[in-house]
C-alpha cells in the first residue's frame, strides 16, 4: 500500500494547481516540509527495493512524505521504506 500524507515528489506536479486555487494550503505544505527538514529520526531499516539497511530521516534532507496514518504523522516522516529517499537528488530540488 501507499499510505502516505503529502508525498513530495507527487505533490510537485499539483502544487501549483494548489497555489492558484487555495494559496493557503499550499503555503501550509511548504511549511510542514521546511519544518521536517530540521528533524532527525535514527532509527534504522530495511529498504525492501533494495535491501540495504538505511536511516529513516537525516537531518537536512527533505522528506519523501509527511509520515503514514499507522504511525505520527508530521513526527515520523518519511514512512516510504523501498528506497533510501536520503539519497534522492530531485526532492531538494523540487522544494527550492
Amino acid at each position: 500500500e501507499y499510505l502516505m500524507y503529502n508525498t513530495y515528489d507527487v505533490h510537485f506536479y499539483s502544487s501549483i494547481a494548489l497555489l492558484m486555487l487555495f494559496p493557503q494550503i499550499e503555503l501550509s505544505i511548504q511549511y510542514d516540509y521546511k519544518c521536517s527538514i530540521f528533524l532527525e529520526d535514527s532509527s534504522l531499516r530495511v529498504m525492501i527495493g533494495e535491501g540495504c539497511i538505511a536511516q529513516r530521516k537525516v537531518l537536512g534532507v527533505i522528506p519523501h512524505d509527511l509520515g503514514s496514518p499507522y504511525e505520527s504523522p508530521w513526527i515520523k516522516t518519511n514512512a516510504y521504506n523501498f528506497q533510501d529517499v536520503s539519497q534522492w537528488k530531485d526532492l531538494g530540488s523540487k522544494f527550492i
